[in-house]
């Protein structure tokens, strides 16, 4: 069976995630990719006593990576890179993911995804709920492999139907330290956590 067959499986579930998960991006070769006007939200209570969002924050890879593996109900594994976002006090934000690569393993085969992005937008909270609105697609390079014998693969520009969706959208927040801030996002596929830490 062409590798390209054999892995159709796992490339299925990785654009669904793709296209679906807002704090989730891929890389390959570089390609531009639109951003989908996603929103997202979460009724449980918050305790947002505790939040102070001004300043920088980094996601926590490898528990992402975890939330991600539950949800698709494979192993997906973080690689390397950082996803960081900035809360300024005017209320406008900076998200920046710098070469943030996953592997994703399925029964058919493994994908490796890789993403560069820069996005600007504005945030405000009502208290339980944080909303972040991004104005336009992010500039983003996309690059995506498959492994062949323990060899990563380019897949061609358009192989994989991927997005790269940066953080946008509603979800409730907890702060379960000042230098924590888990935000609690709901799909019909099922609930995920995105846990980010003061980096400044």
């Amino acid at each position: 069976m062409p590798v390209w067959a054999r892995i159709g499986v796992g490339v299925g579930a990785v654009a669904l995630v793709y296209g679906a998960v807002t704090l989730l991006g891929g890389d390959g070769d570089e390609t531009d990719v639109a951003t989908p006007d996603t929103t997202i939200t979460e009724t449980t209570t918050a305790a947002p006593d505790e939040c102070a969002f001004i300043g920088s924050w980094t996601l926590d890879g490898p528990a992402f990576a975890a939330e991600v593996s539950a949800w698709m109900e494979s192993t997906t594994e973080y690689v390397s890179g950082t996803y960081t976002m900035e809360f300024l006090p005017d209320g406008g934000f900076v998200s920046q993911r710098s070469a943030w690569t996953l592997r994703h393993e399925f029964s058919d085969g493994a994908i490796v995804t890789e993403t560069t992005t820069d996005e600007e937008g504005t945030w405000s909270t009502d208290g339980t709920t944080l909303t972040v609105t991004a104005p336009g697609d992010p500039a983003a390079a996309v690059m995506a492999w498959i492994e062949v014998d323990g060899e990563l693969v380019p897949l061609p520009a358009g192989q994989v139907p991927m997005t790269a969706p940066g953080i946008s959208g509603s979800a409730t927040y907890t702060c379960p330290a000042a230098d924590t801030l888990v935000l609690a996002i709901s799909y019909p596929e099922g609930p995920l956590d995105a846990t980010l830490h003061r980096s400044g």
